[in-house]
């Protein structure tokens, strides 16, 4: 099976780029891809760059083994989850290059990256869930209501409002917003001024910073393993 991911590294700063050739749906192919670039990164504790294909920056999970049945689907979101939770932690500074689309559980990669710089253009933001008749597991709350801003935390998880780049700003999801040819430079200029921070010091805010998020995540993650995300309970 091809690897969806592609990894490079350049100066203390590693770009990892989703393309399936497809939306870059995030299916266990995806994830391993993902999981195995950012343990270079780690290793090497490089500034990470993460990006998708040009429109396309990732439509979520994978729709084709979403409707396997509730044991693949959990199995899924597991990785899924655990992938965000790596993020919150990751020591390093994670910029997304938020190169197009990103909905569903790619929503959740952006807030759970540490800056996210997106594209001008007909660009959708957001958790598209409750329409597709999809209850929000209680991570996916917890993570949002830790990072958006108020006002748009219940249009985002409840309405499933799709959001453009500009209003993505406005309710957490994206720091900035670049012309498309201008997106990996800005990407580039963000990690090198990131890449000059004390990392060590970096490492132990981000923890502190997060600790509250993820002590409410071990809760959330058994309401969910008890819950029929499904079926709205």
């Amino acid at each position: 099976m091809t690897n969806p991911v592609t990894y490079s590294s350049q100066d203390g700063i590693a770009t990892i780029t989703m393309d399936d050739g497809k939306v870059n749906a995030l299916s266990d192919n995806m994830l391993d891809g993902l999981n195995a670039a950012f343990d270079k990164a780690e290793a090497a504790g490089e500034v990470v760059i993460l990006t998708g294909r040009a429109g396309m920056f990732c439509a979520g999970f994978d729709l084709s083994v979403m409707m396997q049945g509730p044991e693949k689907v959990l199995a899924l979101m597991n990785k899924g989850g655990a992938f965000s939770r790596r993020l919150l932690t990751f020591p390093t500074p994670v910029i997304g290059a938020v190169s197009g689309h990103a909905m569903a559980m790619a929503a959740l990669v952006l807030l759970t990256s540490d800056y996210c710089i997106g594209i001008e253009g007909e660009v959708k933001i957001g958790m598209n869930e409750v329409a597709i008749g999809m209850t929000m597991p209680q991570a996916a709350v917890e993570i949002a209501s830790a990072h958006l801003a108020p006002p748009y935390y219940r249009r985002a998880i409840n309405n499933a409002e799709i959001f453009n780049p500009h209003s993505a700003i406005t309710a957490g999801f994206l720091q900035e917003v670049v012309a498309p040819e201008n997106l990996m430079a800005s990407a580039q200029d963000k990690a090198e001024q990131m890449r000059k921070l004390d990392m060590t010091a970096f490492a132990a805010t981000k923890m502190k910073s997060v600790q509250p998020l993820l002590d409410k995540l071990k809760y959330a993650i058994e309401l969910d393993k008890k819950s029929n995300i499904f079926k709205g309970t």
